[in-house]
């Protein structure tokens, strides 16, 4: 919040400094230069908005963080621009748009090289999000399990499974797709009978899910010897 507040204070300041100085201090009557150069400014400050909504609405705001600085960096550059056109008055209008239309151009491209950049790094960092295992989740939960006994018995048997997960691959692919849901039931239903089951009855639920973890440790192996 105090982040969005500085960068909105910062371009605020920039936006009614900018016209102040050109109100009270530059000569704009009639003079189509200074309003070329007051055309750029405010473009300039609209695409750098822009360019700061894109670090904030996107799904990873932090691969978006170079698309503000490109936009605020032009926004500068920009109003240098401006300043000089508007103090030095021996050049022609076709120079001044040249030199304006060149940022622009060299914005865009920058701008758009990133944009992409970061639509390629987002794809995958999805797709490995979604290649990954449910691991953690698992261990989590069954640690859970085991801290909120006091049966040693039956902490040993699910600290056993935990260990049996931990000592197979942790990556995942759509082969292993019905292991993984099949694991993820059976610690389901785990959670839900481990109170009031026996320790017959754990074991039990022990050699599916350790055999359930093994097929998936096979499953991976042959599927990465045909890629």
């Amino acid at each position: 919040m105090r982040k969005f507040i500085s960068l909105s204070i910062l371009l605020l300041s920039a936006l009614l400094i900018f016209n102040l100085c050109f109100f009270i201090c530059i000569d704009y009557d009639g003079n189509t230069r200074t309003w070329i150069c007051y055309v750029f400014f405010h473009l300039a400050y609209a695409l750098s908005l822009i360019g700061y909504l894109f670090t904030t609405r996107r799904r990873f705001a932090v691969l978006n963080k170079g698309l503000f600085s490109i936009s605020l960096i032009y926004l500068i550059l920009t109003t240098a621009t401006s300043l000089l056109f508007c103090v030095i008055s021996d050049y022609s209008i076709e120079l001044e748009l040249f030199v304006f239309l060149i940022e622009l151009f060299f914005y865009l491209i920058t701008f758009n090289y990133c944009y992409f950049s970061n639509r390629k790094a987002e794809i995958g960092i999805v797709k490995d999000l979604k290649n990954a295992s449910k691991h953690d989740s698992w261990i989590a939960e069954l640690r859970f399990m085991a801290n909120n006994t006091e049966d040693k018995e039956k902490k040993q048997i699910v600290t056993s499974i935990i260990d049996e997960i931990r000592s197979c691959p942790s990556l995942s692919n759509p082969y292993v797709c019905e292991a993984d849901i099949e694991i993820q039931s059976l610690i389901n239903s785990l959670k839900i009978d481990y109170k009031k089951a026996q320790v017959t009855e754990l074991d039990n639920y022990k050699r599916q899910i350790c055999s359930a973890v093994k097929r998936r440790t096979e499953i991976l192996k042959c599927s990465y010897h045909k890629i």
